[in-house]
């Protein structure tokens, strides 16, 4: 198996997470690292780490998950700034 290297972003004490319904694409807030979305790319996580601070109002965070066994596992976190 290949370690795959995923990042996610963080709003205080949330994840963001990808949100599908009929009046569109957009995205949510939850507390649940398993239901954050997460991007291949650091510089797709700083994008969206910087358009959710302009809209929050908040500071974002990137976190480094290495996928052992990707989608099932998120085994490592580690925060950077945005």
């Amino acid at each position: 198996m290949v370690a795959v290297t995923r990042y996610s972003v963080k709003i205080g004490d949330q994840w963001i997470a990808a949100s599908y319904s009929s009046s569109g694409p957009g995205i949510l807030l939850t507390t649940q690292a398993e239901d954050a979305g997460s991007w291949v790319t650091h510089e797709k996580a700083a994008q969206v780490a910087r358009l959710a601070t302009q809209f929050f109002k908040e500071t974002a965070w990137i976190y480094v998950a290495e996928e052992a066994d990707y989608p099932s596992s998120w085994n490592a976190y580690k925060g950077a700034h945005a």
